[in-house]
């Protein structure tokens, strides 16, 4: 383990954060994030239970009660990492953005501060075991599902925000599907939306209320006014685990699969076909 601090010393550094709130696929999770070329991955956490070891990795340990603890620690890291680029995500979530395969979170970064892009629109796609009767969990990394449709989008409400000089419905959208659409009576309403940006510019003003939401319209943005920008997709067990560690939802739902389900190959092709994300301008 090292210091986060001395891990990245230039601006424009690249650090992935990553949420444990409980002990599934972490090992997983740091090897796909160092893939992709992170320059440091942090991992917060209390009684974590692994044994992956790399000098990017840094750990932690605060205790995080499920979904609700991130957005103060968040919005303290963006403090000190000003003009660093962060992904935040939880375990078991793996990030996809066009041409991952041969091209680097780094190239990405660059591209964006070019753009004069500050954030990286995304929407969650939930990941599920194809036969969770046959594995036991909701996951199955070699044998992984999604919906490949049923997906909508409606205007973000502006009513969440004190400031909507900048509001633009265009541009500004709050996504719905998967299985927070499916099984919609297991989430609460706010946590319904899959809609997410995961990956931004942290300034010192970049600060986040106890819902998750800062007062940066253009923060939400999936493309700047004039052209379209690149998006990404984070694709996440998260949905899949919580349904399968319920008891009453356990014992409710039969399978996952459905007419909509299409086999996860693991490569950003295949989201850009079905249009989950997109390069924009990045040829």
């Amino acid at each position: 383990m090292h210091d986060l601090y001395n891990l990245i010393p230039k601006a424009g550094s690249t650090v992935a954060i990553i949420y444990c709130v409980d002990n599934n696929l972490i090992a997983e999770t740091i090897e796909h994030h160092l893939r992709i070329g992170f320059d440091a991955i942090v991992l917060v956490g209390r009684n974590l239970d692994y044994t992956y070891t790399h000098e990017k990795l840094v750990h932690v340990p605060m205790a995080i009660n499920k979904y609700n603890d991130i957005w103060a620690h968040l919005s303290s890291i963006c403090s000190k990492l000003t003009d660093h680029y962060i992904y935040w995500g939880y375990n078991a979530e793996f990030l996809y953005f066009p041409f991952c395969e041969t091209r680097s979170i780094k190239d990405l970064a660059i591209f964006l501060n070019e753009e004069r892009r500050k954030t990286l629109f995304g929407m969650v796609v939930d990941l599920y075991a194809m036969d969770f009767k046959k594995i036991g969990t909701g996951y199955d990394l070699q044998d992984a599902g999604f919906d490949a449709i049923n997906y909508y989008s409606e205007p973000l409400d502006p009513s969440l925000f004190s400031d909507i000089k900048t509001y633009d419905e265009d541009r500004m959208q709050t996504i719905h599907g998967g299985l927070k659409w499916r099984y919609s009576e297991w989430f609460k309403n706010n946590s319904a939306k899959i809609n997410r940006v995961p990956f931004f510019l942290a300034t010192q003003q970049l600060e986040f209320d106890k819902n998750g939401i800062t007062d940066d319209l253009e923060f939400y943005s999936y493309h700047c006014p004039h052209h379209r920008n690149p998006t990404c997709a984070v694709m996440s067990f998260r949905s899949a685990i919580d349904l399968r560690h319920n008891p009453a939802s356990r014992n409710s739902i039969q399978k996952f699969t459905w007419v909509g389900t299409e086999s996860f190959k693991w490569n950003s092709p295949q989201l850009l076909r079905l249009g989950y994300i997109e390069t924009g301008q990045w040829f």
